[in-house]
């Protein structure tokens, strides 16, 4: 038996609120670049918000994160009746290059 990931295990957490695998390539987490922005947009299931799915954003890879927030991105929630689609805009401003990533933490 083939068991997930741990990085595959939370983000099916996060899609199905607490399911163990990924059955669904549709619902992972997406990024693209949109004009001067970074586009990163995830699916947040009701179920799984216990563990408080965030984007972090830095303008190097191993360089200090900063969550996206109203202050320096732009966040849009679609809400559904059981996981919302939540769309992020990170303005690439000055960078050169900018790296993102879904971070979730476990209770």
């Amino acid at each position: 038996m083939q068991h997930p990931t741990p990085t595959a295990a939370l983000l099916s957490a996060i899609d199905s609120g607490g399911g163990k695998t990924m059955n669904s390539t549709v619902r992972l987490p997406t990024a693209a670049r949109l004009g001067d922005s970074l586009v990163f947009t995830y699916t947040g299931a009701h179920a799984a918000a216990y563990l408080n799915p965030a984007v972090e954003l830095a303008a190097e890879l191993s360089g200090p994160r900063t969550t996206a927030a109203a202050g320096n991105a732009t966040i849009a929630v679609a809400p559904g009746t059981t996981a919302d689609i939540i769309t992020v805009s990170i303005p690439k401003d000055t960078h050169s290059r900018l790296f993102a990533r879904l971070k979730v933490v476990r209770p």
